[in-house]
């Protein structure tokens, strides 16, 4: 599953959330600035998020040096803010998910699946 596979990227440090990326940014642009760094496995643009991605390495290695490294960049007008994508935690009550088990979470917090959220974490990440 493809969820689950994300997931675990993420909770290896495999996997970066990328804000400040710009109308227009396809993912061979991602894999030029990304690419350098080591091999890309993965890439994501959500059609529901505007200005965010998700780049997945095979190395933890090289996901933390693609952090470095490319954050501060510009990329068609906009700069760049890489962190490492976070995984959603079990609930509170009852040991029940929050949501689907191992789903990638979005770093701003509750809510951030709606667009507006989306948006807010790239503006406020892009500050």
């Amino acid at each position: 599953m493809e969820v689950a596979r994300r997931a675990q990227a993420s909770a290896h440090g495999k996997r970066l959330f990328v804000s400040g990326v710009a109308n227009g940014v396809m993912k061979t642009d991602l894999q030029r600035e990304f690419g350098e760094f080591g091999h890309v496995t993965d890439i994501e643009l959500p059609l529901t998020a505007k200005g965010v991605a998700f780049v997945e390495f095979d190395s933890a290695l090289d996901a933390q040096d693609a952090l470095e490294g490319v954050t501060g960049r510009k990329l068609k007008g906009m700069i760049l803010k890489v962190k490492m994508a976070d995984v959603q935690k079990t609930g509170k009550e009852g040991g029940k998910p929050d949501r689907e088990a191992g789903s990638v979470r979005c770093p701003a917090g509750p809510g951030c699946e709606s667009l507006g959220a989306w948006q807010k974490l790239g503006a406020r990440l892009s500050e």
